[in-house]
């Protein structure tokens, strides 16, 4: 009897090493891990594959060094996972890569996404159709409309005064997309009335349109206060 007992007790001090299996060296590193601040997925297997967008890596965990490593590019590099109160992360090259808890690829860019938005726009007011702006000195203007024309993307953004309006300074920003946008302006319709601010997109628009990572803003300055539009007012449908 008293064997019995001493072979269920050994039986049950076993049971959280056994639970502790998936937390082996091999096993610790697979899942999604991304670049810290950023949007740069790595994904590892259990094969000893890691896929970053439609690239394809090994990696491999080397008991002897106690260390993981990672085939990037041709090159081998080795890291040890660490952790902080935020979660487990790993270091390559001195960028930092966080585990991704409950990995959603779309949930995750559009996160990413969101964050890139607020920083870009932090601290500007966001044009809007059919909405009317008052500049520092009482003049009223009013974004009629936007136009995107042609297939080199040509883009129109009409302002109506009473008073001329004019641009200080106009940029284009954009994240996910090879599109360059330049931009100036011209008088057009009764003088001091109407003004169209025009610019012009080096990619066809048919590309702008199919590429859902396309997200850029027009920025501009009026009497100090700086404005923007986002690509999207030009592309939508």
């Amino acid at each position: 009897m008293k064997k019995w007992i001493t072979l269920l007790l050994a039986a049950l001090l076993c049971l959280p090493l056994m639970a502790c299996g998936g937390s082996s060296p091999e096993k610790a590193m697979g899942g999604a891990w991304n670049r810290e601040n950023g949007y740069d997925v790595l994904l590892f297997t259990d094969d000893g594959k890691v896929t970053r967008g439609s690239d394809t890596y090994d990696w491999w965990y080397d008991k002897g060094a106690e260390r993981y490593c990672l085939s990037l590019a041709g090159l081998t590099y080795t890291f040890v996972i660490e952790e902080d109160e935020t979660g487990r992360f790993f270091s390559v090259e001195g960028i930092r890569y966080r585990y991704v808890e409950n990995y959603d690829p779309e949930a995750l860019k559009a996160a990413y996404i969101e964050k890139q938005i607020g920083a870009i726009t932090s601290g500007k007011t966001e044009m809007k159709v059919g909405a009317s702006y008052t500049t520092a000195s009482g003049i009223t203007f009013t974004l009629d409309r936007v136009e995107l024309t042609g297939e080199d993307a040509t883009f129109n953004l009409y302002l109506t005064a009473e008073k001329s309006v004019e641009m200080e300074d106009a940029h284009y920003f954009s994240f996910h997309s090879n599109s360059h946008f330049g931009m100036g302006w011209q008088p057009e319709g009764s003088e001091g009335t109407t003004h169209r601010y025009a610019g012009c997109c080096f990619r066809p628009i048919s590309e702008v349109k199919a590429d859902k990572d396309t997200y850029g803003f027009l920025s501009f300055a009026i009497e100090g206060v700086t404005y923007y539009l986002p690509i999207a007012t030009f592309v939508a449908g």
